[in-house]
């Protein structure tokens, strides 16, 4: 009879890629956030009427696809962090690595807002009432809200 024993760095190596099956980084905006004091409106639905929606000009429907944009314009960035991430925490803290894709992510989403070489420059007379062309930025609030979670995926 042949006995089988498990390596002790491979048996590390399968727990912290089963401490990851399951989990999802989400970025962005959550509902329980409360709403933006200026418009009164949940974060998550001021946003989405900004990415998805549109808001009305005089030039029609604009859209501010803030984070397909910037996912877009830095994924190889993104991509390259995850990966030396992975070398830094991987087997050893295997949820760092989450919290670091979150983290950069987030800050990339911070750095987009008011960039006007990705978003569509304001109006006139919204650059004459703001003092300055910073698209999404009145106060920062906005801005200062995005952030990331990571939690167990949804069963079902």
């Amino acid at each position: 009879m042949v006995k089988r024993t498990i390596h002790p760095a491979r048996q590390k190596l399968i727990r912290s890629v089963r401490s990851l099956d399951n989990k999802v980084v989400s970025v962005g905006f959550f509902a329980d956030q409360g709403n933006h004091s200026g418009s009164k409106m949940p974060y998550t639905n001021l946003m989405y009427i900004q990415e998805v929606h549109g808001v009305r000009s005089k030039a029609g429907l604009v859209h501010r696809r803030l984070f397909e944009l910037t996912a877009m314009q830095h994924r190889n960035e993104i991509v390259s962090n995850v990966k030396n991430s992975i070398s830094r925490n991987f087997p050893n803290s295997p949820n760092q690595i989450l919290k670091d894709f979150g983290q950069d992510v987030k800050g990339k989403l911070r750095e987009a807002f008011g960039d006007t070489s990705l978003l569509p420059h304001n109006a006139p007379s919204t650059i004459a009432g703001k003092g300055a062309n910073s698209p999404l930025i009145d106060t920062g609030e906005l801005k200062s809200k995005v952030t990331y979670r990571v939690r167990q995926r949804k069963k079902g």
